[in-house]
Parts: structure tokens; sequence; C-alpha cells
């Protein structure tokens, strides 16, 4: 007899903009993020490189920081910005376990 696979359920929060440097909070039960640099500056996020889009594009680098299946994020969210850069923005949307009296 074949064992049902084992499912967990998720979401994902909307996007979160950011506009200076600071400590993002991590949602409960988070399993990773993803990072989009949206606007003119370079932005750190956890000290990895997200570069702005070319000339007329919205978007620039962006990244996933995710764990395995069923594992935890428990570590913190760091944006930092190039002072230098103008119109600094990047958005953030977080991956979270969602617990089983919410479904």
């Amino acid at each position: 007899m074949a064992t049902k696979p084992s499912y967990r359920k998720y979401n994902t929060t909307g996007a979160q903009l950011y506009y200076q440097s600071k400590y993002v909070d991590v949602v409960k039960l988070c399993n990773g993020f993803t990072a989009t640099n949206v606007g003119g500056a370079i932005v750190r996020v956890n000290e990895a490189i997200l570069y702005p889009g070319t000339i007329g594009t919205n978007l620039g680098d962006s990244r996933t920081f995710g764990g395995n299946e069923g594992e935890i994020y428990v570590g913190t969210i760091r944006v930092s910005f190039d002072p230098a850069g103008p119109n600094p923005a990047v958005e953030i949307i977080q991956k979270f376990y969602v617990e089983e009296e919410q479904t």
C-alpha cells in the first residue's frame, strides 16, 4: 500500500518595500525569503550584493535565501544601501509555513 506524501502548507508575505538600511523582522515559521533590488542604488542583503537594473528597467538583481523543506530560518535579514546611489529601494518577500490550526 502506497503511503500518502507529507506536505506542509505555506504562504508568502506581501511585497515589503524598504528604502533605508535596517534589520527586517523575520516572520514566524519563515522558510526563506527573496530580495529584489527595485531602486537605483546598490543594495546588500545579508552581505550579498544586488545591483540595480540598467537604465530603463525597474528590476535589478534578485536573490532567494531559502531553506530545505521543513527548515525554519532563524537568522536576520540585514538590508544596507550604497550611500552614493540614487533612489534606494529593495523588495523583500518572505515564505513561511502555515501552522496546522490555521488551515
